[in-house]
């Protein structure tokens, strides 16, 4: 395929090098390995320049992670609309430079990458002329065009030190047996002019299809972590599987979530805000509770547990910085503490686009997010 190329370690290193020494793998391995590390989610890592805007503002954001101590990011590896795929069928050679940029630039700055790298699937198979569904068929052009991408990149990358984890996408698992989920996902896709059925659904066989797909494709390349991008399942996910009705028990929870994630995966994810737990329809009823079912799912299957998003929002955001927000975000720390989850990544760092509920900055009224985890990764790190 034109728009995917064979990308080669060569040509990274080389666009790298009159910007950035890279960061040797032996000097990486000899580092101590903490118990915990919270990182931080980037959405504008590489959307920025999806966007439109500037990809030069990306790597000193990365060097300032470095210097706090941040010792990875999540970041979607793709697009967020149809139109985005459009632009690596343009203009493949300005894509892959610029992901280039920021591998290049988070090694330099010792800072791990975990690449979402199908971030909205639903994006792919819009921009592909099909429906959602079709990632549960593996001849569709959406799962073919899915291999070659997943192909292309993880050859390019699988060499470089900062690789933290492969990620699938973004939550894919919670639109599984959601009837006629196109009307919410995506939300608004201003590049796509029609949606081929309001009907249009994927069932937990496709989603778990797809991410077998990658998976394989990413074990037979590369021997570190893969997972799904998961979010915490509905509180009725396993009922809806089954075709029934029903708030699902912790059981059920731990079921469901081993079920979704493919065998070969060595990580399972799951996604934590507050709405997710403490109220009447929630199966939890606090943080705590449910990190020690996600632990015990992941581990019953023999996984590592990755908390791929957490956060607390501000609401209204002239409330950020308030106590009771505060009591939240500490509440969800203090429940990963307790846990064996080795990894967690806090949703959102330094956002270009508004986004006042969840922006993170060192200088905003978010910031003592980030004092928070910067406070624990020295401590884990001793």
């Amino acid at each position: 395929m034109r728009l995917l190329g064979e990308p080669s370690r060569r040509e990274l290193l080389a666009s790298g090098a009159a910007l950035f020494a890279t960061v040797s793998s032996s000097q990486i391995d000899a580092v101590p390995v903490p118990r915990q590390e919270i990182g931080v989610n980037m959405y504008d890592l590489f959307m920025v320049w999806l966007w439109g805007g500037d990809i030069r503002i990306s790597p000193p954001k990365l060097a300032t992670l470095g210097q706090l101590g941040i010792p990875f990011v999540r970041f979607p590896a793709s697009g967020q609309f149809a139109e985005h795929w459009r632009r690596l069928e343009r203009d493949p050679k300005s894509w892959w430079s610029t992901m280039d940029t920021l591998f290049v630039a988070a090694e330099h700055n010792g800072v791990m990458l975990v690449p979402s790298i199908f971030w909205e699937p639903a994006s792919l198979s819009l921009y592909l002329g099909e429906p959602v569904r079709a990632w549960g068929n593996a001849t569709s052009r959406t799962r073919r065009f899915a291999r070659a991408y997943a192909n292309a990149f993880v050859r390019r990358y699988r060499h470089s030190p900062a690789v933290l984890m492969w990620e699938f996408g973004n939550e894919m698992n919670i639109w599984a047996d959601w009837p006629r989920s196109i009307e919410w996902w995506p939300r608004a896709d201003p590049s796509v002019t029609h949606i081929n059925s309001l009907d249009d659904a994927v069932t937990s066989s496709a989603v778990l299809a797809a991410f077998t797909d990658f998976a394989e494709i990413v074990c037979k390349l590369d021997p570190r972590s893969v997972q799904t991008g998961g979010d915490l399942p509905r509180a009725d996910a396993w009922h809806r599987a089954h075709q029934a009705a029903g708030r699902d028990s912790r059981a059920q929870f731990i079921e469901n979530l081993q079920a979704i994630t493919p065998k070969i995966c060595r990580a399972m994810s799951v996604h934590l805000y507050p709405a997710r737990y403490g109220g009447p329809d929630n199966i939890f009823s606090n943080p705590k509770q449910l990190l020690e079912a996600f632990q015990e799912a992941a581990a019953e299957s023999g996984r590592e547990a990755f908390l791929g998003e957490l956060g607390v929002p501000s609401i209204p955001a002239e409330t950020a910085g308030s106590s009771g927000e505060r009591r939240k975000f500490q509440d969800i720390l203090d429940a990963i503490r307790a846990s064996d989850i080795r990894y967690a990544a806090v949703w959102d760092y330094d956002r270009t686009k508004p986004d006042a509920a969840f922006n993170i900055r060192y200088d905003n009224a978010r910031a003592y997010q980030l004092d928070a985890i910067i406070q624990i990764n020295r401590e884990t790190a001793r």
